[in-house]
């Protein structure tokens, strides 16, 4: 699983015209486990869950398959035997949150994220995909935080200085346009429009 793969989208319209790209994203594993890109089928995973039911990796890869196929039922079902199987499973947990955000369950989400980022306190995409959650709640200082947290962490991160920026430029239009460049400088096409329209 790579970093900057949406699952989904939500979008906060606000008053001066710049959107925040809400998009949960898959967490990195070069940052936890090293767990491989899952290249097996259901089918295929099915049949190496039987042949060994202890194997929380099995459970975990034919979880995301689920999730990528719209079954959030399912993939929850088999994030939390991956759980089960590996109590420190912070991966885990992180997915299982988003699937959580994805049926609007946010205090099942809230406590998925928490213990992801309990598990590994530099799990960037927690921080992420919590402050999202943060800010579906109108909790936007600790929105805040969490984008804080992540650029903490990963100075590279441009969808943190994107988001953070939308919600800074009503305060300080300055700060908001720097991490609109910033965000733009590693990439992220919507900063770059949005420095374009509102900080030249």
């Amino acid at each position: 699983m790579k970093v900057i793969a949406p699952l989904f989208s939500l979008i906060l319209a606000t008053a001066f015209g710049v959107s925040c790209r809400k998009k949960a994203e898959k967490s990195n594993p070069e940052n936890l486990d090293s767990i491989p890109k899952v290249t097996l089928t259901l089918d295929q995973l099915t049949a190496k869950i039987e042949s060994d039911p202890k194997n929380a990796l099995y459970y975990y890869q034919r979880g995301i398959l689920h999730y990528e196929n719209g079954d959030q039922t399912s993939a929850i079902r088999d994030l939390t035997q991956a759980i089960n199987l590996k109590s420190d499973y912070a991966e885990a947990y992180h997915d299982r949150g988003l699937c959580h955000f994805e049926l609007d369950r946010p205090d099942s989400a809230l406590a998925d994220f928490n213990q992801a980022i309990t598990l590994n306190e530099k799990f960037v995409e927690a921080y992420y995909n919590r402050a999202i959650l943060y800010e579906s709640l109108n909790l936007i200082e600790k929105a805040l935080s969490d984008y804080n947290r992540c650029i903490q962490i990963d100075p590279t991160f441009g969808p943190a200085y994107y988001n953070r920026g939308v919600h800074l430029f009503k305060k300080d239009r300055k700060k908001a346009c720097d991490d609109f460049k910033k965000a733009a400088k590693l990439g992220d096409k919507d900063a770059e429009n949005a420095y374009l329209e509102h900080c030249n």
